[in-house]
């Protein structure tokens, strides 16, 4: 399908073909409110217009006219406490950990030398792309403005070789993301195939702001450009075959932010942060009451020091002892929900630190709705990782054109599995007694995995000899 083909019947314009491949399922992200949401600078109780400082009166002295001090009133502002918290970015960052703490691993029906061969040469240039980071930065945008796409492309190398075959192009991938200024427009059809994907976004080159538009089909890729110099006019800029004959972008979307259901109780958290700040501020020192006369009150700083009244006068401390335990138990009610709405393990130290040493299926509950979350955004992610490897096999059977009819037939999916916290000693614990306590690994393994030695294969080489060594017996040493 060309990119002309989404022309609208009776149209002939660039402007009716690109209002065409605009059209979307959903309106476009409203990144500025996610942005704010985000960034706690910039959060409701940061607004000046939404939360005033206070207005109080002061009192001034200055030298009367006859030079005595007089005392008079001025109007102040006295700043209030503004206490933003970071809870968004919490949720995001700790539903990340637990979706791609692991690099989700590759798997596939991998039978034939040539389809051994396939599968290392994908491999390769995943690692070489550096998609474990790729992961996180794409379940970032997605959490964040509920949409992101990904863009495979090969470019020009002289004899590239770490693919495990030469060729003369690498493979590279860019993210697009909604935050970073990135219009995307999706277009699906009936059953629900991307049969075209477009993106907008604007540079700026000194005092000129050019906008671009990119639409790809299966068949080629289509840019237009308007700048302000030509009276926001498209003109069309260039025009390149797809050489792997289908899309090269891989698109996620979700319905809402991560923390969407739990904005509202952050803002109140913050509120009442906020508030209680400047109640402490006005009640946490120690304040007397006086009943009576005082006729001498100490000098600040000064030990031992007492008060002294007339006869029958009292002083007492105010205390303050019930009011803030209804504030400390909404703060406590509104992090429980934030945490458990949005299925966010609470793991700060103060949380974990009287759980002691905890078992390995101790340790899986704790971590259970988590993992359930992880579970839900397969949905998005497993179709999400497999278009990006049906992607990479295209590219590849282009690269080493011997492979070409192997890895368009190939399928290969990613598994992904939710972090977790390992107990070793449990484990090889329970895997001894399944097997009668015959050893689960190799000595050489165990001693490739020991963080003791930092060369393996001469130290497991050395054990060896030392154990040769304690096993021979010299035979002209007296035994009696």
């Amino acid at each position: 399908m060309k990119v002309t083909d989404f022309m609208p019947k009776g149209e002939n314009t660039i402007d009716a073909l690109i209002e065409n491949l605009r059209k979307r399922e959903r309106p476009l992200p409203d990144v500025e409110l996610f942005k704010k949401q985000l960034n706690p600078m910039d959060h409701d109780v940061m607004d000046q217009n939404l939360r005033r400082d206070k207005d109080i009166i002061v009192e001034k002295y200055k030298k009367g006219a006859n030079g005595k001090m007089d005392v008079y009133e001025e109007a102040a502002k006295e700043k209030v406490n503004r206490i933003a918290l970071a809870l968004q970015k919490l949720v995001v960052e700790r539903a990340i950990a637990f979706l791609f703490g692991n690099d989700p691993k590759m798997s596939g029906d991998v039978n034939s030398d040539i389809e051994k061969l396939v599968f290392n040469i994908v491999s390769k240039i995943k690692k070489a792309n550096k998609t474990r980071s790729t992961n996180r930065r794409v379940a970032r945008a997605l959490f964040s403005a509920t949409e992101v796409a990904e863009y495979w492309f090969a470019v020009p190398a002289e004899r590239y070789t770490k693919y495990g075959v030469s060729t003369s192009y690498k493979l590279r991938h860019k993210i697009y993301s909604p935050l970073a200024g990135y219009k995307l427009y999706p277009r699906k059809d009936e059953t629900g195939d991307m049969v075209a994907f477009s993106l907008e976004y604007t540079r700026v080159e000194g005092n000129v702001s050019t906008t671009y538009f990119e639409a790809y089909t299966d068949e080629e890729k289509m840019v237009f450009t308007r700048d302000s110099l030509s009276a926001n006019d498209w003109r069309f800029k260039e025009r390149r075959p797809i050489p792997i004959g289908k899309i090269p972008f891989i698109y996620a979307e979700q319905p809402q932010v991560e923390w969407a259901d739990v904005q509202i109780l952050i803002e109140r958290l913050e509120k009442l942060l906020s508030n209680f700040a400047d109640t402490n501020d006005y009640h946490a020192s120690p304040k007397i009451f006086i009943e009576g006369i005082l006729k001498g009150f100490a000098k600040k700083g000064d030990a031992g020091a007492i008060l002294q009244g007339e006869k029958g006068s009292k002083a007492s401390y105010l205390s303050w002892d019930h009011a803030p335990e209804s504030v400390r138990l909404e703060i406590e009610t509104l992090l429980g929900q934030i945490f458990s709405l949005t299925q966010t393990p609470n793991i700060s130290f103060d949380s974990v630190k009287g759980l002691g040493a905890i078992s390995g299926i101790a340790l899986k509950l704790l971590f259970l709705d988590a993992h359930l979350k992880v579970k839900n955004k397969e949905e998005t992610f497993t179709e999400y990782l497999q278009r990006r490897n049906s992607i990479i096999l295209s590219y590849a059977g282009l690269l080493h054109t011997p492979i070409q009819s192997t890895a368009h037939e190939m399928d290969l999916d990613d598994e992904i599995e939710p972090y977790m916290i390992e107990d070793l000693k449990e484990m090889v614990d329970t895997l001894l007694a399944a097997n009668g306590n015959q050893p689960v690994i190799s000595h050489e393994q165990s001693v490739r995995r020991s963080p003791l030695t930092d060369n393996p294969e001469d130290d497991y080489r050395k054990i060896q000899e030392e154990t040769k060594a304690r096993q021979t017996v010299d035979v002209f040493e007296e035994t009696f």
